[in-house]
């Protein structure tokens, strides 16, 4: 809850320096919780985005969070899988803020995805990120049993484990290309 308040304050920020006019696409949005919460921070905020896209790999957790949350009209749920290209997908433009919350990890490639990501970022578009860091027995002993956990691939950043050290995601990020980069932990 903490994260996703600390995200849901971002995106309202972000969206009123622009008038509202944004375009939001959250990765990765599993059960929707940081959807609502960021959601009802918008509408608190008297903020409504040009869009907001939610996406998630399982069509069953997005046609659950379309149901849930699908009554703004600028609100839309589409499956979609981060490894693969977006405008095949369904997903064209670009999105002035992309979330994506513990999702990265989850991907073969890091360095792939963000530049995947990064390409569907407007000019002045902003990556919001929440990432377990490093390894933490929790996770490991609850979604470590499940073999999508070590599908990782780039051994190079990741050797022995899917979760990225908090001291790497900045280096990370500007090798995808990214101009800023910020890691609070």
């Amino acid at each position: 809850k903490i994260y996703n308040g600390m995200l849901a304050e971002a995106v309202v920020r972000l969206a009123r320096a622009k008038g509202g006019c944004v375009r939001i696409l959250e990765v990765g949005g599993g059960t929707g919780a940081t959807t609502e919460t960021v959601l009802q921070a918008l509408r608190e905020a008297q903020v409504d985005p040009e869009e907001y896209l939610f996406t998630d790999i399982s069509p069953l957790l997005m046609r659950r969070t379309q149901e849930r949350l699908g009554g703004a009209p600028f609100f839309r749920a589409l499956t979609f899988n981060l490894e693969q290209d977006a405008a095949a997908q369904g997903i064209n433009g670009r999105f002035d803020i992309i979330l994506a919350v513990n999702v990265l990890h989850a991907t073969t490639d890091i360095r792939a995805t963000l530049g995947r990501l990064n390409g569907l970022l407007s000019g002045e578009g902003q990556l919001l990120i929440t990432e377990v860091v490093g390894k933490q027995r929790w996770s490991d002993l609850t979604v470590g049993l499940l073999d999508e956990w070590w599908r990782f691939t780039d051994r190079d950043l990741r050797p022995d484990h899917p979760a990225l050290p908090s001291g790497l995601w900045k280096d990370v990020l500007f090798e995808a290309g990214f101009a800023d980069a910020r890691v609070v932990s």
